[in-house]
């Protein structure tokens, strides 16, 4: 029987970084927390400094900021080059990646290959 590669965690979002990094408190269990820049898997929203990249930071801000989520890490590969966790959100049941990718506030990270 093989192990699950997805692990989840109870956590807090305490800041917005931009449409696809997040600040959580992530919840180890017994009482131990970790604050961890969490970068959204499989999405890639615009830079902060663009116009687009501001509307993104909005959308996120408006739905996460301070809301109880759930992360889920690949065990396999957890971190970015930058360090950052690679995880997927679940707010109120659905993966905030996909909808963040249905409002059209990012696109799929890494780019689907085009013929």
């Amino acid at each position: 029987m093989t192990a699950p590669t997805m692990t989840t965690y109870p956590a807090l979002i305490e800041r917005i970084i931009d449409g696809d990094t997040v600040v959580a408190r992530i919840d180890l269990g017994l009482g131990v927390e970790m604050l961890q820049h969490v970068q959204l898997a499989g999405v890639n929203a615009p830079e902060r400094h663009t116009d687009a990249g501001k509307q993104a930071l909005a959308y996120v801000q408006e739905r996460l900021l301070h809301r109880a989520v759930t992360v889920a890490i690949n065990r396999q590969r957890p971190r970015d080059t930058f360090g950052r966790l690679l995880g997927v959100i679940t707010v109120d049941e659905l993966s905030f990646n996909q909808a963040l990718l249905d409002a059209g506030q990012a696109v799929p990270y890494p780019a689907p290959k085009t013929a």
